[in-house]
């Protein structure tokens, strides 16, 4: 298995990026491409295929324009600035799961939205659940904390939000919901499931302006966002909300396992897991004209959702939601970093490692047993330290990297939750030792696995203390 630490072969296209084609730049033709990731618009960095270029017809080459750049050149006008434009057009948006194909095609006629937080369908405002919905959102000086608060700082933990696309959508939702246009449901829900997480952990100014001004504790809020997020949900059907519903499912089991409900969380997440499954995360598409960074989204979310299944049944011994023998390519890790930067980690590479881990212990038998036997523990000891050594110099248990710190504040964090999970699962399977009393006849596998059953417990404690430091600061 290749590490989710290098960076894969990249694909050189014949053609410019259609971004680089439009600003008349020089590009490296490989996704995403120098230009696109230096300006952090890899998001837009989009290869024509040659084929369809060939059957265009026009009378100079300024008229072979596509739709979507038409739209990117459009939205120039909007305040927000360069570097946050439309992601992608409709047909995009439809491969990518954003769109169900009747909003799609309800959107291909008539024209009017630029994005799938404004829907073009009567009923899915209709509902009382909807109303309340947006009601309950606050005003948007305070909203806007929760979301700044949510893309700085606790998206990093997994990773699961695409900040600069997020933040597009969430503009275009208000200007929509100002020109009484009608919103979808599901970006209301995943409005509101960010709202939810991100109150909990609020900075102590943050959360003392909110509770002041809105008058109302902290608690409160988040629980009535996450209950209306959960009724709003309800009324979306299986496989008819896209990404966007995926998104907002998998922080309904993120807000449960803060909250430390954990049982609630695997339920969840569960449901989160099925809708993916609806929308064909589980599998790489056959679709040759799926751009490539619709291509990296689906691939992200079902990372994380690998990654924590594997997780959370392991903590609760309860059996994997997902089939072993469900294969789908790790994530891109170049998304983020320019070449520039090739050994900064991308804020996904955390959990791209850890659904690595899932793979290689899923291997040994019994793996989700509450009592393995000794040579299990081993094994699972030793597949852990070959995933420690894996890791990359920013991440690495000794000595590590420590350049980025600083300036991309996120590693820090990120490299106390690797370790953590790693002594997390070399701790669980030997757990069992330190309430056992030792006796002449106890073995000498038994006592080097209390010894070490201690070493883990420490070093976790000693990380997550770590951790929570690097959080409050």
């Amino acid at each position: 298995m290749a590490s989710a630490t290098q960076h894969r072969k990249t694909i050189r296209s014949g053609i410019s990026c259609t971004e680089c084609r439009r600003r008349k730049q020089k590009c490296s033709r490989e996704w995403p491409c120098n230009q696109c990731q230096a300006r952090r618009l890899s998001h837009l960095c989009k290869f024509a295929s040659k084929r369809k270029s060939k059957t265009r017809t026009g009378p100079s080459s300024d008229s072979k324009v596509s739709d979507t750049e038409t739209n990117d050149v459009d939205v120039k006008q909007d305040p927000i600035g360069d570097t946050i434009t439309p992601v992608a057009n409709c047909q995009d948006l439809r491969a990518l799961g954003y769109l169900s194909d009747s909003l799609s095609a309800l959107k291909e006629s008539t024209g009017d939205a630029d994005s799938h937080d404004i829907s073009q369908t009567p009923h899915v405002i209709a509902s009382s659940g909807m109303e309340d919905a947006i009601r309950l959102i606050p005003p948007k000086p305070y909203t806007d904390i929760l979301v700044q608060h949510f893309l700085n700082e606790t998206n990093y933990q997994y990773y699961s939000i695409y900040p600069p696309t997020f933040s597009h959508d969430y503009s275009t939702w208000w200007l929509g919901k100002v020109k009484g246009q009608m919103l979808a449901a599901e970006f209301t829900c995943l409005l509101l499931r960010v709202c939810a997480c991100s109150t909990l952990v609020l900075f102590p100014e943050e959360r003392q302006k909110l509770e002041s001004e809105l008058g109302e504790n902290i608690q409160t809020l988040s629980e009535r966002y996450h209950h209306a997020a959960r009724r709003l949900s309800s009324t979306i059907a299986p496989g008819k909300g896209g990404l966007a519903q995926v998104q907002q499912l998998f922080l309904t089991a993120s807000w449960f396992k803060t909250e430390a409900l954990f049982v609630e969380s695997w339920h969840a997440l569960s449901s989160a897991i099925h809708e993916a499954q609806e929308l064909g995360l589980h599998r790489d598409s056959p679709r040759t004209d799926i751009p490539e960074f619709d291509r990296e989204m689906r691939r992200r979310i079902w990372c994380i959702l690998c990654a924590w299944d594997w997780q959370m049944s392991y903590l609760l011994y309860r059996p994997i939601i997902i089939n072993n023998n469900c294969s789908v390519e790790l994530p891109n890790l170049r998304l983020e970093s320019p070449d520039s930067q090739i050994e900064l980690p991308s804020p996904i590479t955390h959990m791209a490692l850890q659904c690595q881990l899932g793979q290689m212990i899923s291997k040994i038998p019994v793996m989700f047993d509450e009592n393995p036997s000794p040579l299990q523990s081993v094994a699972i000891q030793e597949e852990t330290e070959k995933w420690f050594a894996s890791f990359p110099s920013a991440f690495r248990l000794i000595n590590p990297d420590t350049r980025w710190d600083n300036s991309h504040k996120y590693v820090t964090m990120q490299r106390y939750q690797l370790h953590a999970i790693g002594y997390m699962v070399k701790l669980m399977p030997v757990k069992q030792y330190l309430v056992q009393n030792l006796d002449p006849d106890t073995s000498s596998v038994q006592k080097d696995l209390l010894s070490s059953a201690i070493d883990y417990a420490l070093k976790l404690i000693e990380d997550l203390v770590a951790c929570w430091a690097v959080c409050c600061r």
